[in-house]
């Protein structure tokens, strides 16, 4: 059974590209070793998170919130766009979005790997929450709040070391707050360091599931029922043959990704590091990226997505 899955993925990928060997070392082992999918990746993250009851609990843990409806709730409709106030403005294309009792908008994301742009882009998308939530002739005041809940594979660089970093508005020398309309959850899974899920809480189940799942055979010992379902929903051998391609193909779109970017970083590092002075560490990354931008134009990718992978515009 394995085979034939192996055998018809492959024949279903080839019809869209050339697969390296690396991409069918991938997707052997996805095919015939991992019991569930790597929650990191965006489509399975989705494929998690688009279950109502799933993310009411995600959204209860973190939040304290109750989810009353989804905006999107059909894997087939993903992503998830909010239309855009004037033709040539920027897309804000979001993982999964959802509304409190009072009308709250939740954004959730899963960023596997690091972008310079990141921050830039999570206030984008709050900005354009808020900006379609009022029409014409309806007042300020009934803006609700948007919240942000980030789940990142990588740590930025913070002065303390904590598990959640919250953000609001405030005012930077009393912290006082000027309004609740954007809020912004980071969670970064590195620096979950627990081991045991029976000591852990509710969040830190959640990093412990998304960090680790994919490693393991069965269900993680010491593991809360509440997570049943969750577990259940990242079996990719429970899933249909169509999913299984579409979690496939993603996947190698994702490792191919952390390479790039990875490789760019990486080099940008070396060459400043020759030249032996921050400016020139800064200046080497710069370059890095450039030559990484200018590669996947000529590859054929979309401008936008190479602008938001290396922030660079061509």
């Amino acid at each position: 059974q394995q085979q034939k899955l192996f055998d018809f993925l492959v024949d279903s990928l080839r019809k869209e590209r050339e697969l390296t060997p690396r991409d069918l070392a991938l997707m052997e082992r996805l095919v015939t070793h991992d019991t569930f999918m790597d929650l990191r990746c965006d489509w399975a993250f989705k494929h998690i998170m688009y279950d109502k009851e799933v993310l009411m609990m995600l959204i209860g843990d973190v939040l304290g919130e109750d989810i009353v409806d989804l905006e999107l709730d059909k894997l087939s409709q993903l992503p998830n766009e909010i239309d855009r106030y004037f033709a040539g403005d920027k897309n804000a294309t979001m993982d999964v979005v959802a509304v409190t009792k009072d009308g709250s908008r939740i954004i959730v994301e899963i960023q596997q790997q690091r972008q310079r742009v990141f921050p830039s882009r999570i206030h984008y998308y709050g900005a354009a929450m808020l900006q379609s939530e009022l029409k014409k002739g309806v007042a300020y005041k009934k803006l609700r709040p948007v919240y942000i809940i980030c789940f990142m594979d990588y740590m930025m660089d913070h002065r303390t070391d904590q598990l959640v970093y919250r953000y609001s508005m405030r005012e930077e020398t009393s912290g006082e707050q000027l309004s609740n309309l954007m809020n912004i959850y980071l969670y970064e899974l590195p620096r979950l360091k627990k081991t045991s899920m029976e000591s852990m809480t509710a969040v830190e189940g959640w990093l412990y599931l998304l960090k680790n799942l994919h490693n393991f055979a069965s269900k993680p010992e010491g593991m809360n029922p509440r997570f049943d379902k969750v577990v259940d929903l990242a079996r990719f051998h429970h899933l249909p043959d169509e999913q299984q391609y579409q979690y496939i193909r993603a996947m190698i779109s994702e490792e191919e990704k952390e390479d790039l970017l990875g490789g760019a970083y990486d080099n940008g590092y070396d060459m400043g590091k020759m030249e032996g002075r921050e400016e020139g560490r800064e200046e080497g990354r710069e370059e890095a990226l450039r030559k990484t931008a200018r590669k996947m134009k000529e590859a054929g990718s979309d401008p936008a997505f190479i602008e938001e992978m290396t922030g660079i515009v061509l």
